[in-house]
Formats: C-alpha cells, sequence, structure tokens
C-alpha cells in the first residue's frame, strides 16, 4: 500500500500522524530563527505575554515582508499538499486557516487551573478542541464524522526537540470512555495521564498532523525551549467543520507578486472563504422571509453529504450568534487602516453590511427553536471540553433533536 494510503488509513482510524522532517532542511534554522525574532519582539512590547503560562502567537498577524518562508512553508506540499491527501479533497477546495506559534514560559508555571473556568480551558488539561456552546454536542460532530470523513486538520510542527503533546489515538470517533469520564470528574483528574495516551515524540523539524476531536492535552510546558508553529487546514463544499473560521489577515497576500504561486494559493483561500460567507448570507435572508426551500439549498451548498447535515445547520445556529455578539462588541466597529485584522473579522464585518443589527437579532430568533433543544437549563462543566460551564449539551444529542425536528421547529406551518 503507498505510503500516503497507510497515513491517511491512520489518521481516520487513530487521528493523527507523524511525519518526520516536514520541515525542509535547508529551512529549519531559518524558519527557527524568524520564529525566534518574532517572540523577541512580543517580549518586549508586551508583558502580558512574558507573563503567560502558555504562551502562543498568531504569526500571521505579525510576520512581515522579511520573513516570507514563515507563510511559504504552511503552504508546502509537506504541509497544505499533505493535509489536501489526508482530508481526501481536491487542492482546490482546502484553504489554511490558522498560523500560529506554541512557545514555553519564562518561569516554571503554577498547576493548571481546573476545566470549566470562566477564562478557558487551560491546554495543560486534558481536552478536545471543541466548545459545545460554540460548535454544538460532541455526538452530532461524530455523526458528520463518520458519515462524510474529516474536514479539518491542525498540526504541531517543531523547530526543536519536543514531547509536549499528548494524544488518545482514536479518541476522536466517540464519546468519552466511562473510565475517561470518571477521572476527569475528580479535582486534578484533567492534568493525570489517561490510559493509552501516546505522545507526540517530536525531534525539530517533524511534525504531527491530529484531529481537533483527539483527547489531547499538554502536559510538560517548562522553561525548556519551545517554538511550535500551529497550522490549520479546512475543506469547503463536503462539509461545514466546526473550526470554520480564517485567522489570518488579507495582508499576507500583498508580500508576494500577483503570479506568484504562493499569492495565487492565498488569494483562492480567501475567495472560498469569500464564498461561503455568501452561501451563509444566503441562508440568513432565506430565514429572513422564511423561504425553507431556498433555506435547505444554501445547506446543501455548504454540506454537500446528505448525512450528517443537521450538524450543518447547528453550526449554522452558532455563527448566527456569533455575529449576533460580534456586532455589539468592539470588534464589531470598523477600524481604518487596520490591516492585521484576520480574515474572519472582515467577513463578519462585510456581514453586517448586508444585514442590519435587527436582522441579526432576527435571524438569531429564527434559530431560537433549535438553541432551545441544545440546552439542559442546567449550567455544568464535562471533563475533556473547551471552554466554560454551559447549559449547553456537551456530549450526546437528544433523541429527540432530528433534522426533520429542528426544521419543522425553525419552518413552522
Amino acid at each position: 500500500m503507498p505510503e500516503i494510503a497507510l497515513q491517511r488509513e491512520q489518521f481516520l482510524r487513530d487521528g493523527y500522524v507523524i511525519v518526520r522532517d516536514v520541515v525542509p532542511a535547508d529551512q529549519l534554522v531559518s524558519l527557527c530563527s524568524m520564529v525566534d525574532e518574532i517572540v523577541e519582539r512580543e517580549h518586549d512590547l508586551n508583558p502580558e505575554f512574558s507573563a503567560s503560562s502558555v504562551p502562543r502567537l498568531d504569526l500571521a498577524a505579525r510576520v512581515d515582508a522579511d520573513m516570507l518562508d514563515l507563510v511559504r512553508f504552511p503552504l508546502h506540499e509537506n504541509t497544505m499538499g499533505l493535509s489536501s491527501r489526508l482530508l481526501d479533497c481536491s487542492p482546490s477546495t482546502i484553504a489554511l486557516s490558522a498560523l500560529s506559534v506554541l512557545c514555553n514560559p519564562e518561569f516554571d508555571p503554577d498547576t493548571p487551573l481546573g476545566p470549566g473556568q470562566p477564562e478557558g480551558t487551560d491546554p495543560r488539561n486534558w481536552h478536545r478542541d471543541i466548545r459545545p456552546d460554540h460548535d454544538g454536542p460532541l455526538s452530532v460532530l461524530l455523526d458528520d464524522l463518520e458519515a462524510n470523513g474529516p474536514a479539518y486538520s491542525q498540526w504541531n510542527i517543531a523547530l526543536c526537540d519536543e514531547a509536549i503533546l499528548h494524544l488518545i489515538p482514536g479518541s476522536h470517533r466517540r464519546l468519552n470512555s466511562g473510565l475517561e469520564a470518571d477521572q476527569l470528574k475528580r479535582h486534578g483528574g484533567a492534568q493525570m495521564p489517561l490510559p493509552g495516551e501516546i505522545a507526540a515524540d517530536l525531534k525539530a523539524g517533524d511534525g504531527v498532523v491530529y484531529n481537533s476531536m483527539l483527547l489531547h492535552w499538554a502536559n510538560q510546558y517548562t522553561k525548556q525551549k519551545r517554538r511550535t508553529i500551529h497550522l490549520g487546514y479546512r475543506t469547503f463544499g463536503k462539509a461545514l467543520p466546526n473550526h470554520n473560521c480564517c485567522g489570518l489577515p488579507e495582508r499576507i497576500c500583498s508580500f508576494f507578486p500577483d503570479d506568484s504561486p504562493e499569492r495565487q494559493a492565498l488569494a483562492h483561500g480567501f475567495a472560498l472563504y469569500r464564498d461561503e460567507s455568501m452561501v451563509i448570507g444566503d441562508v440568513f435572508r432565506a430565514l429572513l422571509t422564511g423561504d425553507r426551500e431556498k433555506f435547505s439549498a444554501g445547506v446543501t451548498r455548504l454540506h454537500l453529504g446528505g448525512e450528517g447535515r443537521l450538524t450543518c445547520v447547528i453550526l449554522l445556529s452558532k455563527v448566527a450568534r456569533n455575529l449576533f455578539e460580534f456586532s455589539k462588541s468592539d470588534d464589531g466597529k470598523y477600524v481604518p487602516g487596520d490591516s492585521t485584522v484576520s480574515y474572519n473579522v472582515q467577513l463578519k464585518r462585510q456581514m453586517q453590511r448586508s444585514f442590519d443589527a435587527a436582522e441579526i437579532q432576527q435571524v438569531c430568533e429564527r434559530f431560537q427553536p433549535l438553541d432551545r433543544m441544545l440546552r439542559t437549563g442546567v449550567s455544568e462543566y464535562v471533563g475533556g471540553f473547551l471552554g466554560t460551564r454551559t447549559d449547553y449539551v456537551f456530549e450526546q444529542l437528544p433523541a429527540a433533536v432530528t433534522e426533520k425536528s429542528v426544521m419543522a421547529a425553525i419552518f413552522p406551518g
């Protein structure tokens, strides 16, 4: 069996693949030097960064025209190309969504806070990259994954030797086991080893690509130097993933000549996001006019697979609520010349120009019947997730919540 077939089989089965020498040997020193320069600059400018026990930086917002290799690398065949093959999608339907770096603290960090704290989940706790208030219950995401395959992948790529990331192979395809649930409930249990965990033992230049729904933790945040490039990639059309936002600023296109493959790849990715945002706008407009047929047609464009489409509708309800909250925030205000703002923020500002505040609120209200179906009325925290206490269902979608019942609730009569 060809190597890529074996890698894809492992990615689907175990949820991760360790890739040796993903950084070309002739780029490792220069990439590390560029990242070090950005980190040192942040230390000088931002006291809060130096005081963080889990420091990370958005590289895409900080890179400049003298650091083009930091943008070229995520577009490389070793990263974006392999992600396309693992996600089983055409290179024309994949986009880079995140470019950041994970660092070490400059001091011996305190014991992690317990999970479910107001400020969110410390990565030193066991967690999946899922929030029920942002993404919906785990079971609907699992159903979509089973029916349509993964639509999102993320990478940790080590520029220094490390074995910080620990994973539970196969946990991306199931709910928490009884043993896991019991341990994660106990005080300190989220910071203890779990049965079956493996460490992603990476040498400088190695990477691990993994499904964000895996149970994972980072258990060795020390003063030992860490420079880990974190990347995200997503597909379009096959399914709407819960990681559906673009964290890159559009300005990074301008670093490259018009006819360069890098600029074309980046611009194509932004176009995929822009086109999807227009479809979401059509879906929201169909809600306002009560047009069930146009709503369903829009959902089909976002999620081609017939099975798992309920997941898409749930995620759209979260997108609407997020837009409503954004419209009331400082981020929702236009800032002229803000070239480092993410494309996600830019698209939400464009959406605000298509829908006034009253219409955005009405879209949220149309989703309210579904929103109520996803709440228990009792605020709690279930171990192994991001975020804080909430009354949204964490794991198992109630049996009464089906695509048919949800559509009947959104479009009554």
